[in-house]
């Protein structure tokens, strides 16, 4: 769901495999887990293995944020780090604000829940927003990625910072305040996408073993199922299945779909941040004007009507926003 531009780890021409995986991932967490969320007594959607791919499906979504993020080296000087968040933190921001706002509106928060997301803490304060958690989380990561892009030229130096930082979140919430716990769960793929792009070596070990990334993914599971005896380590636990399964996607379908052109799935790929941020409120506007009496008519309405306005508003947000960000920075 970063709206970064979009190219090859090289920094060459655009990575369509990108592209794919937003519009995947996109597609399978909006248009099945959380659309069906809305008809459970219609099919048994969720299991260990629907849960399994949705937990995958962030990963790469955060994976891909670290890789895009890291696009280019960066010093730590107030100048750089400046144009980093001018660049990139504040051209997600105003529409994570205004999809703040519809939640209020909506009824799926509280004031109180809406300024702690906004001033991102929520998930350092839990309970979080439903559903807007995880953009909470990715814009936190993004606070974070100047430490991890000026630290990934050295693969060590950056692992030992992702682990510190992990460290601390862990002493931060046995000692101070317990927090929302999945930000251990999907951080190592940020890291992991940073490291992807800065390091070569790591890139050419990730394309040569992706097929051993793919034969981890069955034990990784069994290990994710064994919640451990604390939530901290259920959810340490869930790592493997995450970081595993988002670098094996990556991988394969940078091989294999790296230079595959579509304009629908460019579409999706672009409006995903937008789908992402707006589509609670839309699908929850589309049931009150009307609810259809059975569970398989409402998934189909869901499906016919709800996700498509869905994915247009959103692909006119994104539009209009990017015309207008243009427009600013053209300014004298």
């Amino acid at each position: 769901m970063s709206v970064a531009r979009n190219s090859h780890a090289s920094g060459g021409p655009r990575d369509y495999a990108i592209d794919l995986l937003r519009a995947g991932c996109i597609l399978y967490i909006v248009g099945y887990w959380h659309l069906f969320g809305y008809t459970p007594r219609l099919f048994h959607y969720a299991n260990i293995y629907t849960e399994a791919l949705k937990d995958i499906a962030l990963g790469t979504f955060v994976l891909v944020s670290g890789l895009l993020l890291a696009r280019r080296p960066l010093a730590l000087t107030a100048g750089e780090v400046r144009r980093f968040y001018a660049r990139r933190v504040v051209r997600i921001y105003p529409l994570y604000l205004l999809a703040l706002l519809l939640f209020l509106l909506t009824g799926f928060a509280t004031p109180r829940e809406v300024v702690e997301a906004a001033l991102l803490v929520s998930m350092l304060t839990p309970p979080p927003i439903h559903t807007l958690w995880f953009m909470t989380m990715i814009i936190f990561f993004y606070v974070l990625a100047p430490l991890l892009i000026h630290a990934a030229d050295d693969a060590r130096k950056l692992i030992a910072l992702g682990c510190a930082l992990m460290l601390l979140v862990l002493l931060w919430s046995a000692l101070v305040h317990p927090v929302d716990l999945r930000m251990l769960q999907y951080f190592p793929a940020f890291v992991l996408g940073v490291l992807y792009r800065r390091s070569k070596g790591f890139r050419d070990g990730v394309v040569r073993l992706r097929w051993l990334l793919l034969a981890c993914l069955a034990p990784a599971l069994v290990v994710g199922l064994k919640l451990g005896s604390s939530p901290e380590m259920g959810v340490l636990m869930r790592v493997p299945l995450v970081a595993a399964g988002a670098l094996a996607l990556y991988a394969y379908a940078a091989r294999h779909f790296g230079r595959m052109q579509s304009r629908v799935i460019g579409l999706l790929s672009y409006a995903s941040f937008g789908i992402y941020l707006f589509h609670r409120p839309v699908l929850e506007i589309a049931l009150r004007l009307y609810r259809p009496a059975q569970p398989g008519q409402e998934a189909l309405y869901l499906l016919a009507v709800g996700l498509p306005v869905t994915i247009a508003i959103a692909y006119l947000l994104q539009r209009s926003y990017d015309r207008w960000a243009r427009a600013i920075s053209a300014r004298p």
